[in-house]
């Protein structure tokens, strides 16, 4: 497992805790990958899953993924505010409510925002603001500019990782959750050579809009210094997915060269 660290953080606890719920989050998610297998999921074992994250659910001591889970959330519900727990808690029910759905989107801009909650990006921002101790209102992260940058650092970061699993999701039947293979199936380019193509220049114009958008967080001098310590750690989480492809690229899949 691969751990960005952020930077301005000496908050140890919450980086190891931060890390901890990360890597129990690929187990969960490894677990619904398989679009078969997601409504034996939903209808058993994991239909609790939310109610354990809340805190709404006494853990079954003879099911350790319960028992785990919840040490774990109440661990990070102690160590941070009411209010970012509720981010939090907020973001990571969005994933998981997306996980469930079905109906196919209409185009590529719609299947776009589908991936943005599906790709659980607003809740490693909310767990990175977390392991910072970066305490941004609800209003804060409301804002336009805001939002535009988490939304575009978003775009940028599972995009990328779409192009290094590529391989993988077609073996997974997993395509469907891969902007490489998308692209083509709602017919704006022919060729897998051109679907890559395509999708790197998405990655570059949402690079680019991220960055402005930061750009504008870090002038604003309406803005707290929490949001431009958010903003500024949102840089390094982007930039550090797109490092650790490059290495996944370089030393399994050379034949998509450098992302």
């Amino acid at each position: 497992m691969h751990i960005i660290v952020v930077p301005d953080t000496d908050h140890w606890e919450k980086l190891v805790l931060t890390a901890k719920v990360v890597g129990w989050a690929f187990l969960v998610d490894d677990m619904m990958e398989v679009e078969a297998i997601i409504q034996v999921l939903y209808n058993n074992k994991m239909k609790d899953l939310l109610k354990i994250v809340y805190g709404n659910k006494k853990p079954d001591p003879n099911l350790h993924w319960e028992v785990i889970s919840d040490e774990l959330w109440r661990d990070i519900q102690r160590s941070c505010t009411a209010v970012e727990f509720n981010q939090i808690t907020g973001a990571f029910r969005e994933w998981y409510n997306s996980q469930a759905r079905y109906a196919q989107p209409e185009n590529f801009d719609e299947w776009l925002i589908f991936r943005l909650h599906n790709s659980a990006a607003n809740w490693t921002w909310a767990m990175v603001r977390y392991a910072m101790e970066c305490r941004m209102t609800d209003e804060e992260l409301a804002h336009p500019v805001v939002r535009e940058a988490e939304d575009s650092g978003a775009v940028v970061a599972f995009l990328v990782n779409d192009i290094v699993s590529m391989v993988k999701d077609k073996r997974r039947n997993c395509e469907k959750q891969n902007g490489v293979s998308m692209i083509q199936q709602y017919g704006l380019v022919s060729t897998e050579e051109e679907a890559l193509a395509e999708v790197s220049n998405i990655v570059a114009r949402s690079s680019r809009q991220m960055m402005e958008s930061v750009k504008q967080t870090l002038a604003d001098p309406m803005l707290s210094s929490e949001v431009k310590r958010g903003m500024t750690a949102l840089l390094y989480a982007v930039s550090g997915n797109s490092w650790w492809s490059q290495l996944i690229v370089s030393e399994s899949t050379p034949q998509f060269g450098p992302v």
